[in-house]
């Protein structure tokens, strides 16, 4: 067999999964739920990638490193052009595998390390942190109590705050906001979109520019060291293993100052946007905050911010009743099975009593179950306690969703939300 080997439900199946095409972006999940029936697994000579659609069929090839590989899970959907290249090479990029696209042994040893320095007493650390921004921004809005206003929740909280919180960690200014946030929205398009050659090059110099901000940041460290994350993982040590070298750090950094805020700006316009869409929500968790927690749950299964993900088959091998050969590329649909009904009762619908909601796979699953899932979840609790605490009403005006195209992640790029301030609900998070 050739990775090239069709393996295709109905022609229309192959077409409307499509990420760049109007109805996946209008509505995957539509979309999703006719291919977990009529073709689970099958190959799209669109993309190059063999979908997979069902809960336990993901599930398992992510917790199956001997026969997948995560060595694809960063790489451009299309080749960068000549001159996105020389971009590139100018600006001194040259990643190298540490996390997201390393396989056993060598993920073992970078997480091992990490986890030395990204340590549950440093992200509960960031509570108080994450409360002072969410109250400086709410006080952005401006909104008097008992006035009622509109506002783009996004660029007003979900966009800078959680980058914000990323800056905390890592020791640096709210300066860097502007660059960061423009440098991966450039990392968007050229890993995940299909640019023209232009537009590549746009997003690789600025990939570039983003790459040595974050190079600049391990320099200082390593000869300046303080207390914060970057400095603990310099120093990080474990046994015979070699200390993370500066390649290995700095791609750390790019890759922390990225997903570790993009990825959040997401699940939280999707939250707010599915606690609205669902009559009463907001008031009972306004009545008890200590259901906000499941609530995060739910949305993060219902709308993940992370809506696909990529493997590569390094041998011949069968997922459900298909056989996918070796080098096949895989496009493994995480918000297709989070809307699996062999696992969730009723998918289509946001439940936040729902009781398996926290089996989801928005943080992938097995070895390489995202780092930062344990930081999301705080945040997440955090700004939603203070937004039900001050707004004592909340709902969404008639609006067009507006979704950047691409294979791998999906959020409105604005939200507009009607809020009534006050009073204060207590004294949010206890």
């Amino acid at each position: 067999m050739t990775a090239e080997t069709p393996a295709c439900p109905a022609a229309d199946i192959a077409g409307l999964l499509d990420p760049f095409g109007p109805a996946y972006v209008e509505d995957p999940y539509a979309v999703f739920a006719r291919a977990r029936q009529e073709g689970p697994v099958f190959y799209s000579d669109g993309l190059g990638y063999w979908l997979v659609t069902r809960y336990e069929d993901v599930k398992a090839v992510l917790h199956d490193t001997e026969r997948f590989s995560a060595d694809i899970a960063t790489a451009p959907l299309m080749p960068p052009g000549e001159r996105a290249v020389k971009k590139l090479q100018a600006a001194g990029f040259c990643p190298v595998r540490t996390l997201t696209d390393n396989d056993p042994p060598g993920h073992g040893r970078v997480r091992r390390l990490v986890n030395r320095a990204f340590t549950p007493k440093r992200v509960q650390w960031l509570e108080p942190h994450i409360r002072r921004l969410a109250t400086e921004h709410l006080d952005g809005f401006g909104i008097p109590e008992g006035a009622t206003a509109e506002v783009d929740i996004v660029a007003g909280l979900t966009y800078p705050l959680p980058a914000l919180v990323i800056f905390i960690l890592l020791g640096v200014p709210e300066s860097y906001l502007t660059a960061v946030k423009d440098g991966s929205t450039h990392r968007v398009t050229l890993i995940c979109g299909r640019p023209s050659e232009d537009d590549q090059e746009r997003a690789a110099e600025g990939m570039g520019e983003f790459w040595q901000l974050c190079r600049s940041i391990i320099e200082d460290r390593m000869a300046q060291p303080r207390d914060d994350f970057p400095s603990a993982l310099i120093a990080a040590r474990e046994g015979d293993h070699a200390a993370l070298s500066p390649e290995e750090l700095t791609t750390l950094a790019f890759g922390q100052l990225f997903a570790g805020h993009e990825t959040t700006t997401g699940h939280l316009t999707n939250a707010v946007r599915h606690i609205l869409g669902r009559p009463g929500t907001w008031e009972e968790l306004r009545a008890d905050p200590a259901r906000i927690p499941a609530v995060v749950e739910e949305a993060l299964r219902i709308d993940p911010p992370v809506i696909n993900w990529r493997r590569r088959a390094k041998v011949d091998v069968r997922i459900g009743d298909v056989d996918v050969p070796a080098g096949a590329r895989l496009l493994l649909l995480l918000g297709s099975a989070n809307h699996d009904d062999a696992v969730f009762d009723d998918p289509e619908t946001f439940d936040p009593d729902r009781p398996n909601a926290r089996e989801h796979l928005a943080f992938g699953f097995g070895e390489h179950t995202c780092l930062g899932g344990s930081l999301a979840r705080l945040e997440s609790r955090v700004v939603l306690e203070e937004l039900v605490a001050r707004f004592a009403g909340a709902s969404l005006p008639p609006q067009d969703l507006d979704y950047l195209p691409n294979i791998l992640f999906r959020a409105p790029r604005a939200l507009r939300v009607r809020l009534t301030a006050g009073p204060v609900a207590g004294e949010a998070g206890e």
